[in-house]
């Protein structure tokens, strides 16, 4: 294999030398350089679509990226309301620093999902004085990104949410909200008095 390599790779820099009328090394060189073209065009597809799929585009300077080696992500904690959190990304915006949450697996945004996002919001508003504006979330493998705005109306949604998980922590009822889909798949199903099947 590697003679046919070795004479083949000859024969093409013969081809190329005989139809441009230069020497071999001057051949070489050319070689050298359309690969090393083709392979810093690659390497530059390849990062934007990396950024692609982590949100952060061109315009937003990062701030931490969790498991990142250049610029680590880091946990928030909130003593006042008693949360502790880590984003995956968080970027610079106009001024503001602004969470962002990769659901890999996910559809759409879910409930769940907002909420994680607004309770980063709150944790960041508070370590840097600065309401974040926005998070993003994104989802899916194509990475779709939704800009999930961090109103005021919504801060309530989340003191309501937290609120309630206070009350089930002190001894207050706990109701499931059953779902067939998740039952189907629940490792505690079998002892589940809440159970849909």
């Amino acid at each position: 294999m590697s003679w046919l390599f070795e004479h083949g790779g000859r024969r093409f820099i013969e081809t190329i030398r005989e139809a441009s009328g230069v020497d071999s090394q001057v051949t070489v060189l050319l070689i050298l350089f359309i690969c090393f073209a083709v392979l810093v065009d690659s390497l530059c597809a390849f990062m934007k679509w990396a950024r692609r799929r982590t949100g952060i585009t061109r315009g937003m300077i990062v701030r931490g990226v969790e498991g990142g080696n250049f610029v680590a992500g880091r946990e928030y904690l909130s003593e006042r309301f008693g949360l502790v959190g880590r984003p995956d990304a968080v970027v610079e915006e106009n001024g503001c620093f602004i969470p962002i949450e990769r659901k890999a697996f996910g559809k759409r945004p879910r409930d769940k999902d907002v909420a994680q996002l607004l309770v980063y919001c709150r944790l960041i508003e508070e370590e840097s004085g600065v309401r974040p504006p926005h998070g993003y979330l994104i989802i899916g493998p194509q990475a779709k990104r939704f800009k999930v705005a961090n109103s005021a109306e919504k801060q309530l949604w989340i003191d309501t949410i937290i609120e309630q998980m206070r009350s089930v922590l002190v001894g207050g009822s706990c109701v499931a909200t059953p779902q067939s889909k998740k039952c189907e798949a629940c490792a505690v199903r079998a002892s589940c008095a809440q159970r849909i099947c």
